[in-house]
């Protein structure tokens, strides 16, 4: 029964982009046919015991802190009587406006630093009262100390004038939530940017005016107003062009800026590298002795390794030198050179003599005999 109330009235102050109520507006928009449901009061003070429903004056006050959050808590209207013209708020909705607008500070960001976090006032009214949010002031209000109360953002007040200067919107992952002296600098920096953002509009439109007037004059044959029109054109000029010489100046000092800080971040991570990578070394015991010493042991075990390799390579058994062998050999090349014209000689007079006429045959069919040397 009552989450079925609590979306309804989230979806219906969604629908009026608003924040707050009051059980009486409350009243009013459930109406129907004049008659408004009876259970809305026991059910508003239900969701405020049950924490779904706050008191919005948690959320309006400038100062908002943890003790003020739980003193309000305590003794607010959840355990005293429910005024029926008293703001409320509900927790998820505002959670989810926060959501939203965090989310939208992050799509608007143009540099990528920490400039980026931080947010004029105008800014932040800006945003907040065009769509989707279109909220009043009120709830801006209720909204803006929200974030502040759950540390997802800072206040940064200019301490001479005493004023909001805008938000420091926090990184998630922070631990510590400090405003510092650059972060108001730097918004006071962006401050007089948009003053003279403003300045420069208002002149090119006061310069256009001029010399629309100057003309106007001209046609009417109006010289004298005309060409004070025209003079005043060139004043109007001439303010523009300094104006947007300053504009520049504060442009290039903010630009500056951001890449100190980029400067600062990665000197910030050698910094981070370098107590790691000495971590690291002290871990694994990675010291210039113990690397001299394993760097020993391997070129001693190289070195036995090819003595090893040596010893299986040499020949096993009787060790002849190659010098020996070779003159061996030429001895016996020159041996048989030698030894080999005289041996032919002898083998020549050893064969038998040729008969110096051949035998007459008386007989042509007589046959010769075998031992015969004509048939050999």
């Amino acid at each position: 029964m009552t989450q079925f109330w609590a979306k309804a009235i989230k979806d219906l102050l969604r629908q009026k982009h608003g924040l707050t109520f009051t059980l009486e507006e409350l009243r009013q928009d459930l109406k129907k046919d004049g008659l408004s449901p009876l259970c809305l009061e026991p059910l508003i003070s239900f969701l405020l015991t049950d924490k779904k429903v706050f008191n919005a004056d948690v959320y309006q006050s400038d100062q908002v802190g943890w003790s003020s959050w739980i003193w309000k808590q305590m003794f607010g209207p959840s355990t005293g009587v429910l005024s029926h013209q008293q703001k409320l708020v509900q927790q998820e909705l505002l959670n989810e406006f926060a959501d939203k607008f965090l989310k939208l500070r992050d799509d608007k960001a143009s540099s990528g630093t920490f400039l980026d976090k931080l947010v004029l006032e105008e800014d932040v009214d800006k945003d907040l009262q065009t769509d989707p949010f279109l909220l009043s002031t009120t709830d801006k209000n209720v909204l803006i100390n929200y974030l502040i109360s759950s540390k997802r953002a800072a206040s940064v007040i200019d301490p001479q004038k005493k004023q909001k200067l805008g938000l420091k919107l926090i990184d998630p992952k922070s631990k510590v939530i400090t405003v510092t002296d650059v972060d108001k600098g730097i918004l006071k920096l962006k401050e007089v940017v948009s003053l003279l953002q403003k300045r420069h509009k208002k002149l090119t439109e006061e310069m256009e005016n001029s010399r629309k007037k100057a003309y106007e004059h001209k046609t009417r044959n109006q010289k004298r107003l005309a060409l004070s029109q025209l003079k005043k054109s060139k004043h109007q000029e001439a303010t523009l062009e300094k104006n947007d010489k300053s504009l520049d100046t504060l442009y290039s000092i903010l630009e500056t800026i951001e890449n100190q800080t980029t400067d600062v971040e990665i000197f910030e991570a050698y910094k981070e590298g370098t107590r790691t990578l000495r971590e690291l070394v002290r871990q694994s015991g990675l010291t210039p002795e113990k690397v001299d010493e394993v760097t020993f042991d391997l070129e001693c075990v190289l070195a036995d390794q090819r003595e090893a390799e040596e010893a299986l390579a040499a020949p096993i058994g009787l060790d002849f030198g190659e010098e020996d062998l070779e003159k061996e050999l030429n001895e016996l090349l020159a041996q048989s050179q030698s030894q080999t014209p005289t041996q032919s000689q002898d083998d020549l007079s050893t064969l038998p003599q040729l008969p110096s006429q051949l035998p007459r045959l008386s007989d042509p069919n007589k046959e010769i005999p075998s031992s015969s040397p004509l048939l050999v």
